[in-house]
């Protein structure tokens, strides 16, 4: 026979009554056993004793039944038990969000980091545990927006990790950081560049600002997959002390382009199976460690419009699947006609909840000497009004 202290302690609260939970022992008969809520810790119940055979005995003076006359028998309990151990998954009323619910009252919606211009800032906003894709056409200009958005951001406390490897070498990356920065050239040309002293002086304010994943001294690896960036990014953040949803420091990862991933799926897995599996690791990765992820991803090969011009992609006109529209929490598509003019046109085409933004879109001017991006002066105006 179990001791007391044993029984005790395998006593669980469920449901307003006490169970014992027995895993792989059914009594080989039901008993009808009272409703066991507002009793002590063991239910007043006494040590059943537990036989080889599965049999259970002794149950000792159980509390009497309620006013209602509400009974349960110990099989059913049993099996509510082991299925509520089992479950992965709990149920919560409105009240057990009761302290969420009044801090969210008090506090007003988390409101997003606003991207730095007022014109797109009424649009997008980048939020802690979300996932933003970025799509485009090559050479669109995907990317100089992303960084765009990342070196406003930095500004005001967000940290960044960054895996672009079709921005190699790194220093090359580096550089247009710096441009966008100091707004300067970095090389020699017409316009007066940036002095060595100036390109050094701002990399070291910037030095936490940005931290570049690239292959580790030791790997032998050429090619990385999700997993491996998602790593690499904790790794990054523990270390720098920032890890942890609940850490005040904002932080972003940034995966450009997709393509370059190593892409490994079983053979009887489709590529939208796979897609939707990925995008719903990253975004949970993403929600669980409070991180906001960027991923850039390029369109199918687009068909012409009457006249030969290029569709403004979508989200579902990505390489793969519709999935990159279903799952994300923002799209953002960078469009603009391949000719000399600056314009780059923003469509913001999804926005999970309405505090963060809103569809619609916003043309920004691109100087191409600088790698800044300009408002025209009607959407200034407009934003301020």
């Amino acid at each position: 026979m179990r001791s007391q202290s044993s029984a005790t302690s395998n006593w669980k609260r469920f449901e307003g009554f006490h169970v014992e939970r027995v895993i792989g022992q059914r009594p080989n008969r039901v008993e009808q056993v009272p409703s066991l809520e507002g009793t002590d810790e063991t239910g007043g119940a006494a040590d059943p004793a537990s036989h080889d055979d599965g049999s259970l005995e002794g149950y000792g003076e159980l509390p009497p039944p309620r006013d209602d006359g509400r009974v349960l028998d110990y099989e059913a309990i049993i099996k509510t038990a082991n299925a509520v151990s089992a479950s992965e998954l709990a149920a919560v009323p409105p009240l057990g969000l009761r302290r969420e619910i009044e801090i969210l009252w008090d506090d007003g919606l988390p409101p997003g980091e606003r991207p730095g211009w007022p014109s797109l800032d009424r649009y997008y906003s980048v939020v802690p545990g979300q996932m933003t894709i970025i799509t485009g056409y090559p050479g669109s200009g995907k990317s100089e927006w992303l960084d765009a958005v990342l070196l406003n951001i930095a500004r005001r406390g967000w940290r960044h990790a960054i895996f672009s490897p079709e921005n190699h070498p790194p220093e090359l990356h580096l550089s247009k950081y710096l441009e966008k920065f100091l707004g300067k050239p970095f090389p020699a040309g017409p316009t007066e560049r940036m002095t060595k002293d100036e390109a050094i002086e701002a990399a070291t304010e910037m030095n936490d600002w940005f931290h570049f994943l690239l292959p580790s001294a030791i790997t032998q690896k050429t090619s990385f997959n999700v997993e491996d960036i998602l790593t690499a990014a904790e790794a990054h953040f523990r270390v720098k002390g920032w890890w942890g949803a609940t850490n005040e420091v904002k932080k972003s990862v940034t995966i450009d382009p997709w393509n370059t991933l190593e892409h490994w799926r079983p053979r009887e897995q489709s590529e939208t199976e796979y897609v939707s599996w990925t995008l719903s690791r990253v975004q949970a990765w993403a929600r669980s460690s409070g991180i906001h992820v960027f991923i850039v991803a390029h369109p199918a090969k687009p068909k012409r419009e009457d006249g030969g011009a290029l569709p403004v992609p979508r989200p579902d006109s990505i390489s793969g699947s519709v999935h990159w529209w279903n799952k994300a929490d923002c799209c953002v598509t960078v469009h603009r006609k391949f000719d000399d003019r600056q314009d780059v046109d923003i469509h913001i085409q999804k926005i999970r909840f309405k505090h963060v933004g809103r569809i619609g879109m916003v043309t920004l001017l691109y100087d191409r000497v600088t790698g800044r991006y300009h408002e025209q002066l009607h959407q200034v105006r407009g934003a301020a009004g």
